[in-house]
């Protein structure tokens, strides 16, 4: 989250063409690092100077498997996805809370949380993976980033780390702008959400594009010799 990248990094985002620029997250500028502060970069990482019709955020511990332009769900404003179980790990009473200091009353609607067998919660999205239309995306931004702060002032999460998933949740309800959501089949094929990279080694497809990867860019392989996370994909491969 902080300090300046390698030489080895620079030098391997502009090989494979990576476009910089600078944001400033108005949290950390204030002097807060906790780290659910440091996960709202991207929240202000939304507002990105890129010229297309579509912004795509993707959380870094994801492995893209294939190319997903094209596809008829992006010509909906914005593309979520429900969360799963592990970011679900609290009562709807929490959820309720969170809606009222946002003056929004909580949503009948239930959606059963995947990777759980009978619970069952009002919409609640994973911040993982957000796809906004490049024209709503700074008020989608500003209204993220207030939700975001009255969660965290009235301190209704007794884990803020998943401030971010409820705020968001909260705008999707508030914004007059319709969304789709992408479903766990469609989002499998397209991305493997790893977490550890030790996962990946447990999948031989995924393993196989890595391995790809680095005959393409033998670069990242020099970045992996230096993590000892990362070495582990070189064991007895």
């Amino acid at each position: 989250f902080f300090g300046k990248p390698s030489d080895l990094t620079l030098d391997l985002l502009k090989e494979i063409g990576v476009k910089f620029f600078h944001f400033q997250n108005e949290f950390v500028k204030k002097g807060k690092t906790e780290l659910h502060y440091l996960i709202a970069n991207k929240i202000h990482a939304l507002k990105a100077p890129i010229n297309s019709e579509k912004l795509i955020f993707l959380d870094s511990d994801n492995l893209c498997c294939e190319n997903f332009y094209g596809d008829p769900c992006f010509l909906i404003p914005v593309n979520i996805s429900l969360a799963g179980h592990f970011s679900s790990k609290f009562s709807e009473s929490f959820l309720k809370k969170s809606f009222e200091v946002c003056l929004l009353d909580i949503p009948n609607i239930r959606f059963r949380i995947e990777g759980s067998e009978d619970l069952y919660l009002p919409p609640y999205f994973s911040s993982g993976f957000v796809a906004v239309d490049s024209k709503f995306v700074n008020t989608f931004s500003d209204i993220w980033i207030e939700a975001f702060k009255k969660i965290d002032k009235n301190n209704i999460l007794k884990n803020p780390y998943f401030c971010d998933e409820v705020s968001l949740s909260i705008i999707i309800n508030q914004i007059n702008v319709p969304f789709s959501i992408l479903g766990k089949e469609y989002r499998e094929n397209k991305f493997f959400h790893y977490v550890e990279p030790f996962k990946i080694k447990m999948e031989i497809d995924k393993l196989r594009l890595v391995k790809s990867l680095l005959v393409d860019y033998p670069k990242i392989r020099k970045l992996m010799n230096q993590s000892p996370r990362w070495k582990v994909l070189f064991d007895k491969t």
